[in-house]
């Protein structure tokens, strides 16, 4: 570990793998490949919580799930805690753009 920001954790998870020649989990891709595909990262959020919303009948076991995974990076205290500053960061670049467009 180099960086307070460094991975610590790899959620290997053959539920959240499509294909055997992906390496990274569901979880650590949408993490890891925030900042360079953030409209993939929004997506895949969306899906994420479509199918927490739809678990709600069974328990809400993927709510709990995720709510209780480990962070990232030391930086947070919860696997989500950086969903929301990430959200408001493409909100900020999404308006400043379309400002630059419109003048």
């Amino acid at each position: 570990m180099q960086n307070i920001t460094d991975d610590i954790t790899e959620y290997r998870s053959t539920l959240f793998k499509t294909s055997s020649s992906i390496k990274e989990s569901y979880l650590q891709l949408m993490y890891s490949q925030r900042n360079k595909w953030p409209r993939y990262v929004l997506d895949s959020l969306i899906g994420l919580l479509q199918a927490a919303q739809f678990d709600l009948s069974f328990g809400c076991q993927l709510f709990t799930y995720l709510y209780q995974l480990e962070p990232p990076t030391y930086q947070q205290a919860r696997y989500l805690d950086w969903v929301r500053p990430f959200l408001q960061e493409h909100i900020a670049t999404c308006s400043r753009d379309l400002t630059s467009i419109s003048n």
